[in-house]
């Protein structure tokens, strides 16, 4: 009946149809779920390999997206749709944010029992879905990053028993025992997923706020 429908679109919201969208992914309970799936501390490389997978699967699919960003149990899409056709998912945020978790949940458990890892109990996404002004875009994915090294950090920390009030007092403890330096790129920067004529590429960043390009270029 009308009335329903009425009451449906009441609370179906959409975005701006041409400003950059954001789509942020994160594994649901991930520090609870990682003893229970049996992941490496602080830093399982199965699971990343993991992450990465389903990154390229979801980037794949939302097919106006222009960058996947993963890092730790996160994903973060860039959406940069034409203003000549219309929007994936009509932008709406419910759909969005049901759909797009829900494939990413699949394409993680799938990528998991790949990599020899056992998500019992299951994967859940959380999904948010939200517009950044164009010139903020840089300093975004800055923080992002920003707050890879800030995990790394704090998971480090945690498996030496090292205490400090900021991250910089951390690194500064750090430094005689396991230099962050001496990690994997993919532990304190993470990876970008980008497209091209062939398919997707991976590659893996210096930073974003030495290299803007990356994004002024999308």
């Amino acid at each position: 009946m009308k009335k329903f429908h009425e009451m449906q679109k009441a609370f179906s919201h959409q975005l701006p149809p041409c400003a950059p969208v954001l789509v942020e992914l994160k594994v649901n309970a991930f520090e609870l779920n990682r003893e229970r799936w049996h992941l490496e501390k602080p830093y399982d490389e199965d699971f990343h390999k993991a992450m990465v997978k389903c990154a390229k699967e979801v980037f794949s699919y939302y097919h106006t997206a222009k960058l996947a960003y993963v890092h730790n149990e996160e994903i973060n899409l860039l959406v940069m749709n034409d203003v000549d056709k219309p929007p994936f998912l009509s932008n709406r945020i419910d759909k969005i944010s049901s759909i797009v978790s829900s494939k990413a949940t699949a394409a993680l458990t799938d990528a998991m029992y790949e990599c020899g890892l056992h998500p019992e109990p299951a994967v859940l996404f959380s999904c948010k879905a939200y517009v950044v002004p164009p010139s903020q875009l840089v300093e975004y994915f800055c923080w992002k990053q920003y707050m890879t090294l800030v995990n790394t950090v704090n998971a480090l920390s945690e498996e030496y028993g090292i205490e400090g009030e900021s991250t910089k007092e951390k690194m500064d403890k750090l430094r005689d025992i396991s230099p962050i330096n001496t990690h994997p790129n993919t532990q304190t920067r993470g990876e970008i997923i980008l497209k091209n004529k062939w398919g997707v590429e991976v590659i893996q960043p210096e930073l974003f706020r030495h290299e803007p390009g990356i994004l002024k270029s999308l």
